[in-house]
C-alpha cells in the first residue's frame, strides 16, 4: 500500500528541507514512522536508509567542495554567518543577501562578488541545504554590479 503525504503550502526558511508544500510516496509503515512537520531528510535517514548508505552519502556530501580552495570557502560562508550574527538575522531571506551584497559591494569588486556568491551558494548547500540561486533580484543586483566594469588584463601572458 502507498500512501501520499501531503503538507501544508509554506517554506520555513530555517529549515528548507521541511517537506511542507511537497508530495511524497511512502509506503504504509513508512508513512506511520514519520510524524508531520519532520523533515524529509529525517525521515528518510532514519526510517529507511541503513546506516551503511547514510555513512557512504555523508563522505560523499565532505568532498563535494574543491580541496584546493576548501578553506576559502569556508572563510567566505563563516564571513556572512559573522555579518549574520552582527545583524541579528535569523532568516536568510533574499532582502539579507541583497543587504549583505550591497555592504561588500563598496569593498569589491563584480568578480570578487560573483565568487563570494559562488562560494557561499556552495556551502549554503552543503552546510544548510538552502540554494540561494532562486532569489533573482540577488543575481540582477550581482549582474548590475558589473557593468561597466572593465577586468584588468594580466601582463605575464604578453608576447614578447
Amino acid at each position: 500500500m502507498i500512501v501520499v503525504l501531503h503538507f501544508q503550502e509554506k517554506r520555513d526558511l530555517h529549515a528548507p528541507d521541511k517537506a511542507y508544500g511537497e508530495i511524497f510516496l511512502f509506503d504504509a509503515e513508512m508513512a506511520l514512522e514519520c510524524r508531520i512537520g519532520e523533515t524529509f531528510q529525517n525521515c528518510t535517514m532514519n526510517n529507511c536508509e541503513s546506516e551503511e548508505i547514510v555513512e557512504a552519502a555523508n563522505i560523499a556530501i565532505s568532498n563535494l567542495l574543491p580541496t584546493k580552495s576548501r578553506s576559502l570557502y569556508d572563510i567566505a560562508y563563516n564571513r556572512f554567518k559573522k555579518w549574520c550574527a552582527e545583524k541579528n538575522v535569523q532568516v536568510y531571506s533574499e532582502n539579507v543577501w541583497l543587504a549583505y551584497f550591497s555592504e561588500n559591494a563598496k569593498n569589491y569588486k563584480s568578480s570578487t562578488l560573483w565568487a563570494q556568491y559562488s562560494m557561499v551558494k556552495s556551502c549554503l548547500i552543503i552546510y544548510d541545504n538552502i540554494d540561494i540561486s532562486k532569489f533573482p533580484k540577488l543575481i540582477a543586483f550581482l549582474k548590475r554590479t558589473g557593468d561597466g566594469y572593465q577586468a584588468k588584463k594580466s601582463k605575464i601572458l604578453t608576447k614578447e
